[in-house]
C-alpha cells in the first residue's frame, strides 16, 4: 500500500521548512521512521494548476510518505498533525496528489 501526501502550501518553501522543523521536533515518534517528509520547493505551473484545481493558491510543495507500512493506520493522525502545525486554510493535502484529505 503505498500512501504519499502531497502537501500544497500558502507559505514560500522557506516558511514551510520552519513548520516541516517543528514537525520533526514535536513529532519526533511520528516523523523519524514511521513518515518521511521531503524538503518543500517552491511550485512550478503544473503543481500551480492542480492546486488551483481545489480553489487553492499555492506557493510551495513537499511530499509525505509513509515508510513504515505498519503504521498506515496513523494516516489520519498524521494529517491533523500537520493541518495544525501550518494552520487549516494554509495547506492542501492529497493523497497521491489527487484526494483531498
Amino acid at each position: 500500500m503505498s500512501v504519499d501526501l502531497f502537501c500544497y502550501t500558502s507559505d514560500g518553501a522557506e516558511n514551510a521548512n520552519r513548520s516541516i522543523r517543528a514537525l520533526h521536533i514535536k513529532n519526533v515518534d511520528l516523523f523519524s521512521k514511521k513518515f518521511l517528509i521531503s524538503e518543500p520547493k517552491d511550485i512550478d505551473e503544473i503543481e500551480r494548476g492542480i492546486a488551483l484545481d481545489y480553489n487553492f493558491l499555492a506557493k510551495s510543495i513537499f511530499l509525505l510518505h509513509l515508510n513504515d507500512k505498519s503504521s498506515a493506520d496513523l494516516v489520519t493522525v498524521v494529517v491533523e498533525t500537520v493541518k495544525n502545525e501550518f494552520g487549516e486554510g494554509n495547506i492542501l493535502m492529497l493523497h497521491n496528489n489527487d484526494i483531498r484529505m
